[in-house]
């Protein structure tokens, strides 16, 4: 997805050039050379600049996921009885914070079908079938975490190669496991315990 941010680093570009080329044009000093390299300086600076706002975006997108409970939704969703208030709010603006996000090439066709996914299971909320709905969002649950591991590596500026020793189907029935243990403490929350619709885990 071109952005607003990139169409305004290629607009500048374009004007660099365009300078250069005209100094280019009116030099008879042989001062070409020290131009050339001039260009080049700024287009690699222009580079590092979008993929700093790149990373900076995808950061902020997995973020978004994890703030808006991606994990617990799955999982208060697998034990439901009913639809919860709550889910269809959380589901759309995932979708949205995946869809608006400006990937880079290397994630945006994973990137692509994870917000299928998550579109799908905001789709099957709307409906109020509970069974569809358990299905949907288990799968964007588990696009998710597949998915993961490449997006943090490219934000941290690493190699992206999507390795993680994480098994999404550790996640098939809701249940929470060490990696996501590994974000907090491991504790039941409030938030939690509202979205399982009966309490039943506060009082085990």
């Amino acid at each position: 997805m071109i952005t607003k941010f990139r169409l305004l680093v290629v607009g500048l570009a374009v004007v660099a050039l365009a300078i250069a080329a005209a100094a280019c044009g009116d030099d008879d000093n042989g001062n070409g050379d020290d131009v050339s390299a001039q260009l080049d300086t700024i287009q690699a600076s222009l580079d590092q600049l979008v993929e700093s706002s790149q990373r900076g975006h995808v950061l902020a997108t997995m973020t978004t996921i994890r703030t808006e409970g991606l994990h617990e939704i799955d999982g208060a969703a697998q034990k439901a009885s009913e639809m919860q208030a709550g889910w269809d709010g959380a589901l759309t603006r995932m979708g949205q914070a995946v869809g608006g996000t400006d990937w880079p090439d290397e994630l945006s066709a994973d990137a692509a079908d994870w917000h299928m996914k998550l579109v799908a299971a905001e789709e099957a909320i709307s409906s109020g079938d509970l069974s569809a709905t358990k299905t949907a969002i288990a799968e964007a649950h588990g696009a998710w975490h597949l998915f993961e591991p490449a997006a943090y590596q490219f934000a941290a500026g690493d190699e992206v190669t999507g390795e993680s020793d994480h098994d999404p189907a550790e996640h098939a029935d809701g249940e929470e496991t060490d990696d996501d243990m590994d974000m907090g403490d491991g504790e039941e929350t409030n938030g939690d315990m509202d979205m399982d619709g009966g309490g039943d885990d506060s009082a085990e």
